[in-house]
């Protein structure tokens, strides 16, 4: 009776060892294509980076998109040129359209600083082009990492340099 229970108890016992075995070696195919998958993305991460340093440095011969989010990014048309904001977006205050455009030399990431002369001179801060048309054109306005800028107005001036 007792070698019939230690039987039973040793043939549960390699069920048991049996299953936490393929337990494991599923949960190790598991870490081992986690591995994996996380040096491709590195691989890749470290070849975007790379392509993009080479942008920024003027291998493509583009403005650098990254370069370009940021508050104090410049690139003003090469012509001295000078517009009112014609209207603001209702849904985005910082998107507006300005009364300069392509015509007038201003192109897609080219920069114009915004001010305000009335009722007392503001500086306002930048805007990044986004669209340029023939009269007009649309853009962003890079705040600085300060903030405090009055809220842009229809009316506020815009000019490729403050003189």
């Amino acid at each position: 009776k007792v070698v019939k229970q230690r039987e039973e108890e040793i043939l549960v016992a390699q069920t048991e060892v049996t299953k936490y075995r393929q337990e494991a070696l599923t949960k190790e195919d598991i870490a081992k294509s986690a591995v994996q998958r996380a040096q491709n993305l590195l691989k890749q991460l470290q070849e975007k980076e790379l392509q993009l340093v080479k942008q920024l440095i003027g291998g493509t011969g583009t403005a650098g998109t990254t370069a370009v989010g940021k508050a104090n990014y410049e690139n003003p048309p090469p012509a001295y040129v000078k517009g009112r904001i014609e209207k603001i977006d209702a849904k985005d205050r910082n998107l507006v359209q300005v009364s300069i455009g392509s015509d007038a030399g201003v192109k897609e990431d080219h920069t114009l600083e915004v001010y305000r002369l009335r009722p007392r001179p503001e500086y306002l801060g930048r805007l990044r082009i986004v669209e340029a048309r023939h009269q007009t054109a649309v853009g962003r306005l890079m705040r600085s990492p300060t903030g405090g800028q009055a809220p842009l107005q229809e009316g506020d001036e815009v000019a490729s340099k403050i003189r």
